[in-house]
């Protein structure tokens, strides 16, 4: 049996903007937080580049203690969740690349892998 769905209504509308002025005011704010980088100690010290620190603040993971190689080193890394990082941090170092992404630390465009 189908049933029978309520029209929207004003109140609807109104939480619903309310929450979506919300959402966009804190996008906004972290995309002005990342284009000024303000947080960029504690970024380098996670060695993130700017989109994975600021733009990929609220990753989903599942609850499980998860090993992983480190994709330079192959170092077995192990995590207390699914979200991993693709280097370990002493490759992220040693080659100035975002643990998370491998992009370069400071989106700078490469022709070799190391830089200098």
């Amino acid at each position: 049996m189908e049933q029978k769905r309520r029209p929207f209504t004003v109140e609807d509308v109104k939480t619903a903007t309310h929450f979506s002025r919300r959402h966009l005011a804190k996008w906004i704010e972290r995309a002005e937080r990342a284009f000024a980088d303000l947080d960029r100690v504690a970024r380098l010290e996670r060695h993130e580049c700017r989109w994975c620190f600021y733009g990929m603040s609220s990753r989903i993971a599942g609850q499980a203690v998860t090993q992983k190689p480190c994709d330079s080193c192959e170092e077995v890394q192990h995590y207390s969740s699914t979200d991993t990082d693709r280097l370990c941090r002493p490759c992220g170092v040693r080659l100035n690349l975002c643990v998370s992404c491998l992009a370069d630390i400071d989106l700078v465009d490469r022709r070799k892998l190391e830089r200098k």
